[in-house]
């Protein structure tokens, strides 16, 4: 039997529902019951007619004939009609509210797990052909647990016959595995409950509620007790559809969404639900999954809900963390395309509001810059912007300035960073592909260009470049500007130590193995203080010839004062003399 495509499905569904319509209005306005309520009574019993096992199957497997349908629908809607205006006396379990009693004849065990009855010959020739149709295990379960429940007639009406009157001239295998296998999956253990309590149910642990769900799911009961819903109705909705989609189907309500199946309801017996939430499948799902539906999806939403500021930012970062997966402190440019929005049931509110991810990305998350969430122009790229940028992306990479040389060198940093990050326009047209401006940029005069990549040889043929290379690497070596003069003659500072660095081979052309050429501006400052002091020594040597000199000119001219002149020449070189050996000491240090 070939399944119908979904399409199909759907307008079968459409037009037995019409051909259920039709049926139910003729039947309610035979029983005498007020217009203004007929309507809804014949919605009620159109609907619980497709919900039966036989409309369901014929849904799904037949094309929509109106002669082919009208028995089907016929019986459905008169089984329907018997629950709606019970025996009560007839059902198994009539309400778990308290609104009926159980009837007094019926059994008080919940759970019936007997041995088997001796096995008679109609019970072989059914083994034997079940055998040939099911799988093992399917087998197993029937003879351990179905058998003897169904020779009691506890099962649904078509496998009690077989169990007492013996299997039809052929057995269709598809159709008994698949049921077996839904009670093997609901009720893997073998413990069937047969009856239903007749308790207010309890949605915090396991409930009745849910015991007859699994109940009607597997065929044990065909229909649900009256009022089922009006007692906790959310709650036991709720209870049901997590139970059916994390228990049974294993999967997740975006998939049941998205697949827009309008038999889902039917084919698991959920139509009263269905119905709780005025045929909405959105709303269903939201009411058990309300952290995970959201009332976007797949269902329209309450009148001016956009325009809450609130709904809309909730809406945004859903899309982006839920149903895009991506962390928006490391966004990746195209972030992602206008259409997610429609593929995910916002397209109203994009198009109203936005009309750019840009524009959503930033009202979502204001803690983002422009560049994080879209292309910015080229006017942006100011050099306070530039700098921020530069900054952001470090900052986001968990890098401190000061590891940024080590990490250019270890090739972690380089121009692939900035296009990861967005920043490939800014790095071509503001830096021209150049890191050591990038750097410069948001952190100016803390790096030199030689600590980010070649330097171009035109860069040395300024005096100031190399003098300045020269004194890095003093300071790379722990040397003050005052100690490199003597660091060079102790040998501390070699040309040796130029190999360390990247620019030694530049340097080491230049200073042509002498390190004072590298240092000549120290030099020669020394060499001014040493000329000055040798100026000086020639002075004070000049003024104490002078004073020593020509002792007779000096009798001559001072007469009975030249001792006492004698005395004071004597004085005077004595003071210029120690003020040589003070300078003498100080050049010395």
């Amino acid at each position: 039997m070939t399944k119908l495509t979904a399409r199909r499905i759907n307008q079968n569904y459409r037009e037995a529902l019409a051909l259920s319509s039709e049926l139910a209005a003729v039947h309610l306005s035979g029983r005498g019951y007020d217009p203004e309520q007929q309507h809804e009574w014949v919605d009620n019993l159109a609907q619980s007619a497709l919900a039966d096992e036989r409309v369901v199957m014929l849904l799904r497997n037949t094309p929509y004939d109106r002669a082919r349908y009208l028995p089907i629908l016929k019986e459905a809607l008169d089984d329907v009609r018997k629950v709606l205006f019970p025996d009560v006396k007839k059902r198994r379990f009539v309400s778990i509210d308290g609104k009926y009693e159980i009837p007094t004849e019926m059994p008080d065990t919940s759970v019936y797990n007997e041995e088997p009855a001796a096995i008679t010959q109609t019970d072989d020739t059914l083994n034997d052909k079940l055998r040939a149709v099911l799988s093992p295990e399917a087998f197993a379960y029937w003879q351990r647990y179905l058998a003897p429940l169904a020779r009691n007639r506890h099962l649904p009406d078509a496998l009690c016959h077989w169990a007492q009157n013996g299997p039809p001239a052929s057995i269709d295998g598809p159709d008994i595995e698949k049921r077996l296998q839904r009670f093997m999956k609901i009720f893997p253990d073998g413990r069937i409950p047969l009856h239903t309590k007749d308790a207010a149910c309890d949605v915090s642990e396991e409930p009745e509620a849910l015991t007859v769900y699994k109940k009607i799911l597997c065929g044990l009961e065909r229909f649900y007790p009256k009022c089922f819903l009006d007692y906790n109705g959310k709650e036991r909705a709720a209870l049901i559809i997590r139970f059916l989609l994390e228990e049974y189907l294993k999967t997740d309500p975006y998939t049941v969404l998205q697949q827009k199946d309008s038999t889902f309801f039917i084919q698991y017996k959920i139509q009263n639900i269905y119905r709780l939430f005025n045929y909405s499948m959105n709303r269903v799902l939201y009411n058990a999954y309300p952290c995970t539906v959201k009332l976007w999806m797949s269902s329209r939403i309450p009148e001016n809900y956009w325009e809450e500021k609130a709904n809309r930012v909730e809406a945004i970062r859903w899309l982006v963390e839920d149903r895009l997966g991506l962390d928006p402190q490391h966004f990746k440019k195209p972030v992602f395309h206008k259409k997610a929005f429609a593929e995910n049931g916002l397209s109203y509110m994009f198009v109203q509001y936005y009309n750019s991810v840009s524009r959503a990305l930033q009202e979502a998350y204001p803690q983002l810059e422009p560049w994080e969430t879209g292309n910015v122009p080229k006017s942006y790229w100011t050099e306070e912007h530039s700098a921020r940028a530069v900054r952001r992306m470090c900052q986001k990479n968990n890098w401190k300035a000061a590891q940024l040389p080590a990490l250019y060198k270890s090739g972690v940093l380089n121009r692939k960073t900035f296009s990861r990050a967005g920043l490939a326009t800014l790095f071509e047209l503001r830096f021209g592909k150049n890191i050591y401006r990038a750097v410069n940029a948001a952190f100016p005069g803390q790096f030199e260009p030689w600590q980010f990549g070649k330097v171009p040889s035109v860069y040395w043929q300024q005096r100031q470049h190399v003098f300045h290379a020269s004194c890095w690497i003093a300071r790379q070596e722990g040397l003050e500007p005052c100690d490199i003069t003597g660091a060079i003659r102790q040998k501390q500072l070699t040309m040796g130590t130029l190999k360390k660095y990247s620019i030694g081979t530049a340097l080491k052309k230049y200073a042509r193995n002498s390190l004072v050429t590298l240092y000549l501006p120290f030099f020669q400052k020394e060499f001014m203080s040493n000329a000055e002091e040798r100026r000086i020594h020639k002075k004070i040597n000049r003024i104490i010839r002078g004073e020593t000199g020509h002792p007779l000119v000096t009798f001559l001219f001072y007469g009975i004062f030249t001792p006492l002149v004698r005395q004071q020449t004597r004085n005077y070189i004595f003071r210029l003399e120690r003020m040589q050996k003070r300078r003498d000491r100080y050049r010395s240090i």
